[in-house]
């Protein structure tokens, strides 16, 4: 499930919005509710956010964007039980004023595209800025198995029960850039390097078998730090033409 919330930039502003800021606004919202102690849990938190959109609207009176997902219903109700057009929050630097808000789900369909970079550690060496990127030459076989790994582990903790297949969970991956982004939490900047993708496929074979797996996977986010707003999908029309790319994958 998604809520959507439309808002009016009331300052100026010099730069995207911190990620930890928006973090911080969706827990602040969910003190009010069940989930009040959410910020203080060891592991995943099971939501997820877009980047502000549009980009253009980056400023004073600009109108921009924010949608936030999960595959826990009650969150995200609980989330626009506290939210009233008109209200005035702060993004982390940002002053914005709420315009809309709407909750909304979409039917699962087997072509994405990201919302925000997805974040995958390349090995497991403990470097925090060892991340997926292909401009460091590094495999998309491998971003495959870490991607696929996440995802059944985070399953796994949601469901308590794990599926049983051996094929990559995505069939066709194209390329669209790798985007370095830097998180502002209380003044410790740590830089991420997460990537963003035109297309990502679907496992036809395990989506026959296994819609579950990938609804929840549509809904909480591919990869790591789903909370922090990585790894965010949208479905696109199964019937657009694929983008020609030499970084593509099929398997």
């Amino acid at each position: 499930m998604r809520i959507l919330i439309k808002a009016l930039i009331l300052n100026e502003v010099v730069q995207p919005v911190n990620k930890h800021g928006i973090q911080g606004f969706i827990y602040h919202q969910l003190k009010q509710t069940s989930f009040t102690t959410l910020h203080q849990k060891v592991g995943f938190k099971f939501f997820c956010f877009t980047d502000i959109f549009p980009i253009s609207e980056y400023k004073r009176g600009g109108v921009v964007n924010l949608i936030i997902s999960s595959p826990l219903s009650r969150m995200i109700e609980d989330i626009s039980r506290t939210i009233e057009r008109g209200d005035r929050y702060n993004w982390g630097g940002w002053r914005v004023q709420v315009q809309r808000k709407k909750i909304f789900d979409i039917p699962l369909r087997r072509t994405w595209i990201t919302g925000s970079p997805i974040l995958i550690r390349y090995d497991e060496s403990g470097h925090g800025d060892n991340y997926f990127s292909i401009e460091r030459g590094h495999s998309l076989q491998v971003f495959l198995q870490r991607l696929k790994q996440n995802a059944l582990k985070k399953y796994l903790a949601f469901y308590g029960e794990i599926p049983d297949f051996d094929e990559p969970i995505f069939e066709e991956l194209i390329y669209n850039k790798s985007v370095a982004v830097q998180i502002d939490i209380q003044g410790q900047i740590l830089p991420m390097i997460g990537s963003k993708w035109k297309i990502i496929r679907l496992n036809r074979k395990i989506l026959g078998q296994n819609k579950k797996l990938f609804k929840f996977l549509f809904d909480v986010g591919l990869g790591e730090k789903n909370s922090l707003g990585f790894g965010f999908v949208n479905a696109i029309d199964q019937r657009k033409q694929r983008v020609p790319s030499s970084n593509s994958q099929r398997n």
